[in-house]
C-alpha cells in the first residue's frame, strides 16, 4: 500500500473535504523556509510535546519527527506492533517517547524480515529515489508494507506505479484538488472563487486515474464556471 507523496505534512492528519476547504489556501511545501509561519511553529511545538522530546533538537529535522509522530499516532490506532522503517539517521529515537506499539528501524536492518509477521505492519517512512520503493516492496515479511509521506513522486502521475496503491492522497491540482480515503474511490474537488471547494466527480472503487485525467477534468469545469481566468497554467494545459 501507499501513503503519499506528501503535498502537505498535514494532510493524513486530517484527511477530509472540510480540511481541504480550510487549507486550500495554505499550501505546505516540505521544504520549510527560513521564517516559519505562526501554524507551523505551533505544530513543531506539538510533535515535540507528544515525542516527549527536546524542540530546539526535533525542529532541527522537523519533517523526519513529524514523520515519526504521525506514524506512532497510527500505531496506536492501530492497536498491533507497527516498525517504523527508517532510511536515514535524521532521527535519535534515544531522546523521543513512541507509542508502545510503535518501534523504530532502519529498514535495512535484517530484524525487519527475520522477526515479522502477519500479525505486524510496517511503515515505510518517506521514501524518496527509486532504490527507497525497491526495498520496501522487496520486502520478504507476510506483515503489509505501507510507504508514508513521500517527499516527491517518481513518476508524474497520481500512483506509484508497480504493486502500491495509493490509500490516502490528498494532491494539488491546477484550481483543484484529487482526494482520496482507502476504501472509497478517487474524488475530484474544484477551488471555488470563495476559497471554498466543490465534489465534481467521483471515481468508481478500484480505479486509479491518471493525474492528467483529473487535472483535465478540473481545468474543464473552471473554465466552464468562468474560473479560469485567473488560472495561468489553464492555456499551456500543464499541471
Amino acid at each position: 500500500m501507499y501513503a503519499g507523496p506528501r503535498d502537505e505534512i498535514l494532510s493524513y492528519l486530517h484527511p477530509s473535504p472540510s480540511f481541504l476547504s480550510a487549507h486550500a489556501s495554505q499550501h505546505l511545501s516540505p521544504f520549510l523556509p527560513p521564517s516559519r509561519p505562526p501554524h507551523l511553529v505551533k505544530y513543531n511545538k506539538a510533535v515535540a510535546t507528544r515525542l516527549a522530546g527536546p524542540d530546539y533538537i526535533l525542529r532541527r529535522q522537523s519533517v523526519a519527527y513529524a514523520n515519526i509522530d504521525l506514524a506512532s499516532r497510527i500505531a496506536t490506532k492501530l492497536g498491533k506492533r507497527t516498525l517504523l522503517l527508517t532510511y536515514d539517521n535524521a532521527v535519535d529515537p534515544s531522546i523521543i517517547k513512541l507509542s508502545k506499539q510503535a518501534k523504530i528501524m532502519r529498514i535495512n536492518s535484517p530484524e525487519v524480515e527475520s522477526s515479522t509477521s502477519a500479525k505486524d505492519v510496517l511503515l515505510a517512512l518517506s521514501p524518496g529515489v527509486g532504490s527507497h520503493w525497491t526495498k520496501a516492496a522487496g520486502l520478504k515479511t507476510d506483515a503489509p508494507v505501507v510507504a508514508m509521506n513521500a517527499p516527491f513522486s517518481l513518476a508524474y502521475d497520481i500512483a506509484q506505479g508497480g504493486k502500491w496503491e495509493p490509500i490516502y492522497v490528498v494532491k494539488r491540482l491546477t484550481k483543484g484538488w484529487v482526494y482520496r480515503a482507502y476504501p472509497a474511490g478517487f474524488k475530484v474537488y474544484l477551488d471555488k472563487p470563495d476559497g471554498t471547494v466543490e465534489l465534481i466527480k467521483e471515481f468508481p472503487q478500484g480505479v486509479i486515474p491518471k493525474l492528467r485525467e483529473v487535472a483535465a477534468v478540473v481545468r474543464d469545469e473552471s473554465q466552464a464556471r468562468g474560473y479560469a481566468i485567473s488560472n495561468d497554467r489553464y492555456l499551456t494545459q500543464r499541471l
